[in-house]
């Protein structure tokens, strides 16, 4: 086990919520935005931390692979100081990692404040609507990009996509031709694409007992 224990695994959990805090703090300053709700941060805040303990994992898991000690616990609080007390290829990982997924967060709430004017396109939300919650990562990392879901607090949501979304935009187009010709189809949900990205109506399924 990479962990001995699952107190082990629970313990670390904490370090590295701290740097996480500490690094959405950072972004919070930069794009001084009042769009997110602080219950939305703190999602994105538990995003990183788990992110970290994975590339934690992982690196312990290379010891074990190699023969080392797996015994080996690091300060992360220290770490988010100086990081001098991490061992070197640790060390670059969790850097590298952070300052990719801090520019790519960063990223997406600017595209946000940009593109909230054509989310009611999306049925999503008006202007006055804050995202109370976002779930992520909804796809692997790519420089620290991921699919996140964006949660209004009107009930309504949106989906993140840092790619390319002309796909979704030709079945969305698709799907209002077939109407138009009172041709049936299943429901597309809509897109809006912009340069290497897009949003993407979210259909919320109520459940009936």
């Amino acid at each position: 086990m990479i962990f001995d224990n699952c107190r082990e695994l629970i313990s670390f959990f904490p370090d590295c919520l701290f740097i996480a805090r500490a690094v959405v703090g950072r972004i919070r300053k930069d794009v001084t935005d009042h769009i997110l709700t602080d219950d939305a941060w703190s999602h994105l805040e538990v995003e990183l931390a788990e992110l970290l303990l994975q590339a934690t994992l992982c690196h312990r898991q290379r010891l074990q692979n190699a023969g080392g000690s797996s015994h080996v616990f690091y300060d992360f609080k220290c770490s988010a100081k100086v990081e001098a007390n991490l061992p070197t290829q640790l060390r670059e990982s969790v850097q590298w990692l952070i300052g990719d997924w801090q520019r790519a967060t960063k990223e997406m709430i600017i595209r946000l404040q940009t593109d909230l004017w054509s989310f009611e396109e999306l049925g999503a939300m008006s202007i006055s609507d804050q995202v109370e919650k976002i779930e992520g990562p909804l796809s692997e990392y790519h420089l620290g990009s991921c699919v996140r879901r964006l949660h209004f607090d009107n009930g309504s949501a949106v989906v993140y996509k840092p790619r390319p979304v002309d796909k979704e935009v030709w079945w969305s187009g698709f799907h209002e031709w077939c109407e138009s010709h009172e041709i049936p189809i299943v429901y597309v949900p809509k897109a809006i694409e912009r340069t290497n990205y897009g949003w993407s109506q979210c259909l919320i399924v109520e459940s009936y007992e």
